[in-house]
């Protein structure tokens, strides 16, 4: 099979393996008799034993689905009972990030280990994605969009901040007072879309008020100088920062603001001001993911290195939602956004759904995700 580089967020989740002795399966590829990424050994199409890295549900027509896999990126418009690489030419290119423009059908924007590639509507049926002006040969991996504009995306990298106003067609550089380059979660406040958060590894959060021209060191203290446990003290270098994996923020409170990270979920509640630790409940510290059900805010879904938890009060307690998630490695989460009680989890090996909020979950199609 094809090498594939790995994005600077998978690499965090490489270290976050080794240290939480999780199985090393979950960052390699999947063994099988095929060389062809989008079959798995028993012959099916579709990301069945692939580390997920990044989920989108279409706003405008939940049904569709797009999955970012390490290798490629895969399409269903069935809710996820069936799956298709969507345009094959990336199969060997890992997808940290997807998002959607509201268009029918929309443009995709990926983030990838390579740079950020886009397909438009007019290109979907014959065309090849196209590689962005300004973000070549980088680890790219998040991304946001404007709600208000669409023109304008904003990517977290190993280089920092990059800014497209002209709908991802060229980027330029915002990293001015951005002292850690390696981004890796990015959140927008939707209310007020000039005003976004970026997570690093080891940095901490920075916090822009002005559509990221400049940023401002955010977490304080909160984020530094701890250290990490797996039954004795362990020095692991960069890891003596958390890396901040996850950032989402309440949209009917925005200035609460969440963290996940490689030592567990912080919390705060003044914009980034300040921050507290709101893990109580967790299993695991390791905090990959982050979701808030749009309709009811207070409730909101971390994924993580033990599977998914729930919190019902804006984080101050969690209670573990991993009835039928026979994968515990849980990378990225979505919500449907007319139906927030169906939710997605992407893991090292396969993708699960919930229909009820959580409670309960299944993998989406026969053997996706636990090996039959």
């Amino acid at each position: 099979m094809n090498r594939r580089r790995s994005s600077i967020r998978a690499v965090s989740l490489a270290a976050i393996v080794a240290v939480s002795l999780v199985p090393l399966r979950a960052l390699q590829e999947p063994k099988g008799e095929s060389d062809d990424p989008s079959v798995d050994p028993e012959g099916r199409v579709g990301p069945y034993a692939r580390f997920v890295l990044s989920l989108a549900v279409d706003p405008l027509a939940p049904g569709t689905i797009y999955a970012g896999t390490g290798g490629g990126v895969f399409k269903s418009s069935d809710r996820g009972a069936s799956w298709s690489p969507f345009r094959p030419e990336l199969s060997a290119v890992s997808v940290g990030a997807v998002v959607l423009e509201r268009t029918v059908p929309p443009t995709v924007h990926l983030g990838t280990g390579v740079g950020i590639y886009a397909l438009r509507p007019p290109r979907q049926a014959t065309g090849k994605w196209m590689l962005q002006k300004g973000l070549t040969a980088v680890f790219v991996d998040c991304l946001v969009m404007d709600p208000a504009s669409a023109s304008t995306i904003y990517a977290g990298t190993g280089n920092g901040v990059f800014k497209s106003t002209d709908g991802g067609a060229t980027w330029t550089a915002s990293v001015s007072g951005l002292s850690n380059l390696l981004v890796t979660s990015l959140a927008l406040d939707t209310r007020s879309p000039s005003t976004l958060y970026a997570g690093t590894n080891g940095g901490g959060v920075f916090r822009s008020t002005d559509g990221a021209r400049t940023w401002t060191l955010a977490s304080g203290s909160a984020f530094r100088n701890r250290s990490y446990r797996q039954g004795s003290r362990i020095d692991v270098g960069s890891l003596a920062s958390p890396i901040v994996l996850a950032l989402a923020i309440d949209p009917s409170q925005p200035e609460t603001v969440y963290a996940g990270t490689s030592d567990g979920l912080f919390k705060s509640s003044n914009g980034g001001t300040s921050w507290s630790k709101a893990s109580s409940g967790m299993r695991s510290t390791f905090v990959l993911a982050l979701a808030v059900d749009p309709f009811t805010p207070s409730t909101l879904y971390a994924g993580t290195a033990s599977g998914v938890v729930k919190s019902s009060d804006r984080g101050a307690s969690w209670m573990a939602a991993v009835t039928g998630l026979t994968n515990s490695f849980v990378t990225t989460l979505a919500i449907d956004p007319t139906s927030p009680s169906r939710i997605y989890a992407g893991t090292d090996a396969g993708i699960f759904v919930s229909l009820d909020a959580a409670e309960t979950w299944k993998p989406l199609t026969l053997g996706w995700g636990n090996g039959q």
